[in-house]
């Protein structure tokens, strides 16, 4: 009601400020857009893991193989779950060659945080639906 009688009383002015709140909303979220999305991907620590998986060839081939013989599965599992289980898959292979897994210093606690910033499921879902189109 009260947005209302302001706007009444002074409609142009009302409309303006909108507008300009309007603008300022856009620029703060295409900052936030900007810094958060790196080549694509969520992030850095995502787009990082998906290059190594996908120009590391032993890496590659044995992912796409884990992909294929997932898609086999997917007339009995949902789409969902196979792309659960692939970045799960993902994530455990990654976190068991960590060499720092062992240590806890700086760097250990370094890994293991940009580790946690990886989004596995955007990396399983890009291998097991876009990947495997080309292939």
């Amino acid at each position: 009601m009260k947005t209302e009688n302001i706007k009444k009383q002074f409609p142009k002015t009302f409309d303006l400020v909108l507008t300009d709140v309007l603008k300022e909303l856009n620029k703060n979220v295409e900052k936030s857009l900007a810094y958060h999305v790196y080549q694509g991907w969520i992030n850095y620590e995502t787009w990082s893991v998906y290059n190594v998986l996908s120009n590391e060839y032993n890496l590659n081939r044995l992912l796409i193989k884990v992909c294929k013989d997932m898609n086999k599965l997917i007339p009995r599992i949902s789409e969902d779950e196979a792309v659960n289980l692939i970045a799960e898959w993902i994530k455990d292979s990654l976190n068991n060659r960590n060499p720092l897994s062992e240590e806890c210093n700086i760097f250990s606690c370094l890994l293991d945080h940009a580790i946690s910033k990886v989004d596995f499921e955007a990396i399983a879902y890009k291998f097991l639906f876009k990947k495997m189109l080309h292939r």
